[in-house]
């Protein structure tokens, strides 16, 4: 997450400078809300702290590279564990066009656990 520089590639680099912001906030209060609580800017010991061995559910949406080039995937939500993250299950192969990605099918079963 480009929290503190511009993303060299974004086509508006503060916007998504203050979504990044707004995504670490909602991982931190998600993790228990440790680092918005020390009021400074965290150390990587801070955020390995508050953040390693917190789990949660996230949302992956994948994009296509523009002409031929290679594509990715990107954290499209976070949600606390213990709450329910609408998931948009489609059937297998079927497409779905949002925000400019697409789901190639495959599962969105968000009930199992990666265990890290």
């Amino acid at each position: 997450m480009w929290v503190l520089d511009d993303d060299p590639n974004a086509k508006d680099p503060a916007k998504k400078r203050d979504k990044a912001k707004r995504m670490l906030a909602a991982i931190d209060a998600n993790a228990g809300g440790k680092l918005a609580a020390k009021g400074r800017m965290p150390t990587d010991d801070d955020l390995a702290l508050a953040l390693i061995n917190k789990p949660m559910v996230i949302r992956v949406h994948e994009y296509e590279g523009q002409n031929g080039g290679n594509g990715g995937n990107w954290v499209a939500a976070v949600s606390s564990k213990s709450s329910e993250l609408k998931t948009g299950k489609l059937k297998y192969g079927e497409r779905k066009q949002s925000y400019g990605t697409t789901n190639k099918g495959g599962s969105d079963d968000l009930d199992d656990e990666v265990p890290f």
